[in-house]
């Protein structure tokens, strides 16, 4: 269960479309 590196893949890929130019939902 490899909960950590999907976590960390997830967080990166919010990040990236957050840096794209998407709104942020969550915050």
């Amino acid at each position: 269960m490899p909960f950590l590196e999907t976590l960390i893949k997830v967080r990166t890929f919010i990040i990236g479309k957050n840096k794209s130019g998407d709104k942020p939902k969550d915050h």
